[in-house]
């Protein structure tokens, strides 16, 4: 059973929003006819890059590999949950001079906070009748709770929410100390962590992921309960996007900087289980594993190598857009339903 997973990065502008028409649940618009592969019931929220002079991007959900814009005039969608019909998404939209952290439903979109220092939305998770949503409004980490605001710190960013046991965790890291973990809007310090991006709960047991820069290099970090596993060598960049775990299984998603086959380093995506990496791409191409989701035995990973956004489900890649000059995509957030 699903508890708790949502991923956060990745800092950007945002605009206003104009919704497209619902059929059973999304219209689908694929402008560009390209028709994945892809199982039934996987959700993955993401970007997209218009066609227009401005080379804008905007919020976009891929459903069964089938996407749907979430607006038209600037947007991110970073994170996505689905409970019972109703799906979730959380993000931005921006132009100009304006950023909104917006929530859609069902493809209506609320707004949660307009104003300066770029409004995000980065996390949603749903239990019972309460959506809580995890972002930074006018640059402070923040929490809202069905469209309520709750400050978390003066500075810094909230990545990800998720509630367990009726404790409401959010993870994420303050300019001025570092790696946090709020509980119940409690701060907590997290040692060896100075960003901390995933929080997950099973089982009681607190699972967070992120990086230890302390050495001087950004050193993907797993904390379990105060306990610190680095899965990336302390002389390699790495980044911890996302963890989850599934019948005692942890799962990490993220990336290495290794040396490329040409000149210079690329990123890997690479997905940890129980510590293990697993390579998803060569290296060849920077390419980064942005969230992680296991249902059954299957495990599904997404992210973006250069332009093309990508879900590898068990290793085997599919990709979310085809790979043309004006085409490029990234997704942040996966979900499975059964």
């Amino acid at each position: 059973m699903y508890k708790c997973n949502q991923i956060k990065n990745v800092h950007m502008k945002k605009s206003i929003f104009s919704m497209l028409a619902l059929t059973v649940l999304f219209t689908s618009c694929e402008k560009d006819n390209f028709k994945p592969d892809i199982p039934n019931n996987v959700y993955v929220a993401g970007v997209k890059l218009t066609t227009n002079w401005f080379n804008q991007s905007d919020a976009i959900l891929w459903n069964n590999g089938k996407s749907t814009l979430l607006n038209n005039d600037g947007g991110h969608a970073k994170s996505v949950f689905v409970l019972g019909n109703d799906v979730y998404v959380a993000g931005q939209v921006y132009g100009y001079n304006y950023s909104i952290a917006t929530l859609w439903k069902n493809g209506k979109a609320q707004n949660l906070y307009e104003g300066d220092c770029f409004p995000r939305a980065n996390s949603v998770f749903v239990a019972g009748n309460d959506v809580y949503v995890a972002g930074e409004k006018e640059g402070s980490p923040t929490l809202w709770k069905n469209g309520i605001a709750q400050k978390l710190a003066d500075s810094g960013y909230a990545y990800s929410v998720c509630v367990a046991n009726d404790n409401v965790y959010v993870a994420g890291f303050t300019l001025s100390c570092g790696g946090k973990l709020w509980i119940n809007g409690i701060e907590q310090e997290i040692e060896r962590l100075d960003v901390v991006r995933s929080v997950f709960i099973s089982n009681n047991d607190v699972y967070l992921v992120g990086e230890d820069v302390s050495q001087g290099y950004s050193v993907v970090t797993l904390w379990k309960n105060g306990e610190i596993q680095y899965l990336t060598n302390e002389d390699t960049y790495g980044f911890g996007y996302s963890v989850f775990v599934s019948e005692n299984n942890v799962y990490v998603a993220g990336s290495e900087r290794n040396e490329g086959t040409g000149s210079g380093y690329r990123h890997v995506a690479k997905v940890w289980k129980n510590g293990i990496p697993q390579n998803l791409t060569d290296g060849t191409e920077n390419a980064y594993a942005h969230s992680v989701f296991v249902s059954g035995n299957d495990v599904y990973v997404v992210g973006k190598q250069e332009g093309v956004a990508k879900l590898w489900i068990n290793g085997k890649v599919h990709n979310l857009n085809g790979r043309t000059k004006r085409n490029s995509a990234e997704a942040f957030s996966v979900f499975v339903t059964n």
